[in-house]
């Protein structure tokens, strides 16, 4: 009995241990999981880049730094005397950590920088106070990596340094809602982006995500506007380029996703392909940036939209629905015209009525408002309230006169459809008759 019993142990133990490292083969397995786990600094907590840069130039002296920046430099880099640490409150009293997280005030932050001398400050990019560096002119930014801004003020002592790293067109490495603030007008989108590059030139940039990220950002913005369907990818309304712009993103938000697993990258990956016409890439960079955050609403806008233009209109539906319930108030207009289209196609008039009259309420954009009136016209006609469609029919035609001829059109393709008491209504109101307040 001992001996089965000890057998047993045994088999059990071993089939332990070969599970044990199946799943650790399984989650160890790719650039992804060898960031989130095993020994040492994990990848995308601490300044890496940034700490090398400083190296690199020699940079001294006394700085601030966020909290949790403290133990990583006293490390990596003693030469920074640095301001806080995370030994408080061992050595640092509950009152100075409250005076160092005051600095996000202007008198405040003078005071510090006075009173111990500070001449450098290494700070979250995704923080209010790196918005407030990057406005203040006695600052220079010089470098960034995905988690921290090296900004130095600008004396004799970084001179240099300042003259030959700061950054003129692109000030905003800031992160807010996993976006960066980009020039307006092509040249400035041109002169950003040489300084970009420059900066990686001469930074580690196999081990930052972030510079990689804005540079795939700059040229999609430089990149055309919208896609063959006339569908613009959620969160890209602008473009002021060509067709390599967009394959350049391409590169850029693939070796931001190679390096840092921002799921912003891949959303922007996506982005970028679906303006290419690329629609099975662009689901799989929308369907990377959901798997790595399930809360990521503009990544189920993403494919919505993506499905939309492939014709999947129940998936369309399906994802900006749930788009629509992350977003809530703060949805965007194209999520509402999309879905409206798609219920439409699917037959489902009530969703596009209500889906496109929510578009319509919040957008001003002239052109947008004519397609989404027309469309409300066609969804009212399908429902049979043909007065109320008709007026949305007068509101297109308001907004865009080409639309008598795509009313016309429509009436003569209901007439050779045999749909007569339709093309009727519509050429009534091409005449400007009234419309009858139901259909037979």
């Amino acid at each position: 009995s001992g001996k089965i019993t000890e057998k047993w142990m045994r088999l059990a133990s071993t089939a332990l241990s070969l599970f044990v490292a199946a799943f650790l083969a399984v989650g160890f397995s790719g650039a992804e999981a060898r960031e989130n786990y095993g020994l040492g600094i994990k990848k995308s907590l601490y300044p890496e880049g940034t700490v090398a840069f400083m190296k690199r130039n020699g940079i001294k002296g006394y700085i601030y730094n966020e909290y949790i920046f403290g133990g990583y430099l006293i490390y990596n880099y003693p030469e920074m005397k640095v301001l806080i640490d995370g030994r408080t409150p061992t050595v640092y009293s509950p009152y100075f950590f409250w005076t160092t997280r005051l600095a996000v005030d202007d008198k405040r932050w003078a005071k510090l920088t006075e009173e111990y001398g500070i001449d450098s400050a290494l700070i979250f990019i995704n923080g209010s106070f790196c918005k407030k560096l990057i406005s203040d002119k006695d600052w220079a930014l010089v470098s960034f990596d995905d988690v921290g801004a090296l900004f130095l003020k600008r004396t004799d002592k970084f001179k240099d340094i300042i003259s030959r790293y700061s950054f003129k067109e692109f000030k905003t490495p800031c992160i807010k809602d996993g976006t960066h603030t980009l020039p307006d007008g092509e040249a400035g989108l041109k002169k950003a982006r040489d300084e970009v590059k420059g900066y990686l030139s001469h930074s580690d940039s196999d081990r930052v995500a972030a510079p990689h990220r804005i540079l795939g950002m700059i040229n999609l913005k430089l990149a055309p506007a919208g896609n063959k369907q006339g569908l613009a990818p959620a969160g890209n309304k602008q473009g002021l380029g060509g067709e390599d712009n967009l394959k350049s993103a391409i590169e850029e938000f693939k070796k931001a996703n190679a390096t840092g697993f921002d799921y912003y990258s891949y959303y922007n990956l996506g982005s970028a392909f679906d303006k290419l016409g690329r629609y099975d890439e662009a689901l799989m960079a929308y369907k990377g940036a959901v798997r790595r955050n399930k809360s990521f609403k503009d990544g189920y806008m993403g494919m919505g939209i993506t499905y939309f233009n492939m014709k999947d209109y129940k998936r369309s539906v399906k994802k900006l629905k749930k788009y629509l319930k992350l977003a809530g108030d703060d949805a965007e207009f194209s999520a509402y015209k999309t879905l409206g289209l798609a219920c439409f196609n699917t037959s489902v008039y009530n969703c596009a009525e209500t889906s496109l009259k929510r578009a319509a309420y919040i957008t001003d954009d002239k052109k947008e408002l004519s397609s989404i009136y027309y469309n409300l016209g066609n969804a009212l006609f399908e429902k049979g309230a043909i007065q109320e469609g008709g007026a949305y029919y007068l509101k297109a035609i308001e907004s865009e006169p080409e639309y008598v001829k795509v009313l016309q059109n429509l009436a003569g393709s209901m007439k050779k459809h045999g749909n007569i008491e339709g093309s009727e209504q519509i050429t009534g109101l091409l005449n400007k008759k009234e419309f009858s307040k139901s259909k037979k």
